[in-house]
This record gives C-alpha cells, sequence and structure tokens, in this order.
C-alpha cells in the first residue's frame, strides 16, 4: 500500500499521521518514509531548522535532545497519535495495524452482489472491516444503482452480499501472492457469471484493477475487457473513498457512463 493510500485509511479511522523529523537519543532507526508532495518543503524546512538546533547544542556541550518531553506525560514517538475516538474504532485501528504488520502480506475484502440478470457488483471494504460494507456505503452504492437502472430495488430494495476475503488461508501465495490472489478472484467471478449470468461487473475497488491485470502503471478506471473473465468490467473508486472524499463522486460518475448506456438500451 502506499503512503497517500495508507494516510487515507488511518484518517477515515480518526487517526492522524505524525512523521518523526529527527532522531532522539537511544531512539531506534526510523523506517525511510516517502512524504506526500504537499508535506515535502514543509518537512524540509522543519529538518534544516532541527539539524541546525542540534549543532549549536553539540558545540554548547549540552547532552539533552532537542525537543523536551514533557514530564507530566511521557510519551514514545509514533507514526499515529489518537485523536478522541471511540473505543471500537480504536480496537478496529489496533486490528488493522496487527495486519499491516504481516510481511506486507496482500490482503482485501470483497463484498459480491447480484444486481439483476445485466449487472453483478463487487464493492471492496476496508480490510479493518473485516469484509462487512457500512451502512453509509450500503446507502451510496443504492443510490448509484438507482441511477444506473431506473426501477432497481422496486421489488426487492435489500442488498445481499456474498463475501471474499484474501488470503484464503493464512500462508497461502507467498512466492507470488498477486498471482496466486488474482487467480482465486478470476475463479469466484468466472463462477458467480456461470451461475448469475451477468453481462456487466461494477467494481468499487482501490487495488483490485491491478491485481486483476497485473499492471501498475496503466490508467485502469471506467470499461476494461479481462482475457480470463467472460463479462465487461467496469472500474470506478472504492465507495469508502468516495464518502471520505467527495469530489471522487464526479469520477466515478464519469466511469459509469458507457455501462449506463448499456443497462438502459
Amino acid at each position: 500500500m502506499n503512503e497517500e493510500q495508507r494516510l487515507n485509511y488511518l484518517r477515515q479511522m480518526g487517526y492522524q499521521a505524525y512523521y518523526p523529523r529527527f532522531v532522539l537519543p537511544g531512539a531506534k532507526t526510523s523506517p525511510n518514509y516517502q512524504l506526500p508532495a504537499q508535506a515535502e518543503s514543509a518537512a524540509s524546512e522543519q529538518q534544516a531548522a532541527t539539524s541546525k538546533a542540534a549543532a549549536k547544542l553539540q558545540e554548547a556541550g549540552q547532552n539533552r535532545p532537542v525537543i523536551e518531553i514533557p514530564a507530566k506525560r511521557a510519551k514514545p514517538a509514533t507514526r499515529v497519535e489518537e485523536n478522541q475516538i471511540a473505543p471500537e474504532a480504536a480496537q478496529e485501528g489496533a486490528e488493522a495495524k496487527a495486519s499491516q504488520s504481516a510481511a506486507d502480506q496482500l490482503r482485501f475484502n470483497l463484498q459480491y452482489y447480484s444486481i439483476n440478470p445485466q449487472l453483478a457488483v463487487i464493492s471492496e471494504t476496508p480490510h479493518q472491516l473485516r469484509g462487512k460494507q457500512s451502512r453509509d456505503s450500503t446507502g451510496l452504492l443504492t443510490a448509484i444503482l438507482r441511477a444506473l437502472a431506473p426501477g432497481f430495488g422496486e421489488s426487492d430494495p435489500e442488498l445481499r452480499g456474498e463475501a471474499f476475503n484474501w488470503p484464503l488461508a493464512e500462508g497461502i501465495g507467498n512466492e507470488d501472492p498477486r498471482r496466486a490472489a488474482a487467480l482465486a478472484l478470476q475463479g469466484f467471478i468466472n463462477q458467480r457469471q456461470a451461475q448469475d449470468g451477468f453481462a456487466n461487473l461494477l467494481i468499487f475497488t482501490t487495488q483490485l484493477p491491478q491485481i486483476l491485470t497485473g499492471n501498475d502503471d496503466e490508467e485502469l478506471a471506467g470499461d476494461k475487457q479481462l482475457d480470463n473473465l467472460q463479462c465487461q468490467v467496469t472500474f470506478t473508486h472504492s465507495l469508502h473513498s468516495m464518502l471520505a472524499h467527495s469530489m471522487l463522486k464526479r469520477d466515478c460518475w464519469s466511469h459509469l457512463q458507457a455501462l449506463r448506456k448499456r443497462l438502459q438500451s
């Protein structure tokens, strides 16, 4: 997961990212962070000022850190600090950090929905939610489907999802996790397509385009024809990312125009 995507996940859980700017006496070496573009200039200025202050202290022979931690509450430097979040959110954040520490193993959680004979939907959910779709995400999905296919939900307005989680079991796909995940997901989609007969698959996601195509560089939004799938695939932003950043909804609607024409023809 790149740094921008990691920050988006943390913001949704109520966390604020913190980047250490200098080395405290006796502290372990920090990871080599790639800061977001808007923070790079500020980080450089902060680092220069800190280095200058540290040099002055060294010349004066003072044996103390550049920044003094208040005695009333000493706290080690961390990358993430809690910001008045509910106990349930704190627990989810702890589970998310534990999952990320598993040697950067590829993980994703999906919900599959059979909408009608023409359309099926896959929605990627944040890993810390254990594959469950939030109420807000379900509401947004319902609104999008009603705009795509007039009359959707009139006979059965409730969306019933089927979960698909990767890895299927710990240790699967360690040698080439992306290829193993792609094959498993392709098999799942083809089985559901043979069962439900849909011609179009709409995928709300953050990482599945690169997994299914094996291409990290190509622009992967809108309609795509994948060789190993027997349906027309349309990629767009994940529902939770659109809830976090409303400007993405306009991009999503542009991604869906070709699909909308097919469904209404």
